[in-house]
């Protein structure tokens, strides 16, 4: 009997969250952790480049103000973060924030 293989899913998002991605940057995820030195943005702890999603500690594109609140997908509004520190945060402001979110 074949075994059977693991088929990805396609991503989804809402056409609200594709037009404001399609009006924002192109974001190039490696260039941004490089230019934040592999440092999360919330806890300012390094991030270790080899560990990919669903690791808590992998590298994520961070907005700074949320996509749902008024945010823009842009080079300004965007920080790397460990998926962790990326889940805690959710969709808080960063004065609303407990956490040490750096800016």
């Amino acid at each position: 009997m074949p075994k059977q293989r693991y088929v990805r899913k396609k991503k989804y998002y809402s056409p609200k969250r594709r037009a404001v991605y399609a009006n924002g940057d192109q974001i190039d995820h490696l260039l941004l952790f490089k230019l934040h030195n592999w440092r999360c943005g919330v806890c300012r702890e390094p991030i270790n480049r080899y560990l990919r999603f669903p690791n808590y500690y992998a590298a994520t594109v961070e907005h700074i103000i949320p996509l749902c609140k008024g945010g823009t997908h842009t080079w300004d509004n965007v920080v790397p973060a460990h998926a962790i520190c990326n889940f805690a945060k959710g969709d808080s402001l960063p004065d609303e924030f407990s956490g040490k979110m750096v800016v």
